[in-house]
């Protein structure tokens, strides 16, 4: 019991870093502090202590990558879902849309050239009656 008392005079936190890395949101882990040891005489009790300061150090950098990878996963999911409605819904809708457009300017040409040609036809009538 003394000997867990020494470990309450260490000044450790966890903090949790958020980085922005091309615009998702990623968290990471980081013990903050130094462990304090050496109040009671036992050096058994202090290696066993730095052990698990350094082990949950290590898991910590493990549980980091780890939510980096799921929240890759996350994001590389629904980008998936994204591109997939564009290239199977949308992209296809606006090359219809393309083509009926190219098709109404070219029918509108057509018909421009129809009406000036019976303008011409009615101009050169109306210049020579005879």
């Amino acid at each position: 019991y003394v000997k867990a008392k020494s470990l309450r005079n260490s000044n450790l936190s966890l903090r949790i870093k958020e980085e922005n890395v091309m615009g998702i949101k990623m968290q990471s882990f980081e013990i903050d502090g130094k462990l304090q040891m050496g109040f009671v005489g036992d050096l058994r009790f202090d290696m066993t202590a730095e052990r698990f300061y350094d082990i949950t150090k290590r898991c910590l950098e493990v549980g980091s990558i780890e939510n980096h990878i799921r929240t890759l996963h996350s994001e590389i999911r629904s980008l998936r879902i994204i591109t997939s409605s564009l290239e199977n819904m949308l992209i296809p809708m606006l090359e219809k849309e393309k083509r009926l457009t190219k098709e109404r300017i070219e029918q509108i040409n057509r018909e421009d050239i129809l009406r000036y040609k019976m303008i011409k036809k009615k101009m050169e009538n109306v210049i020579r009656p005879f």
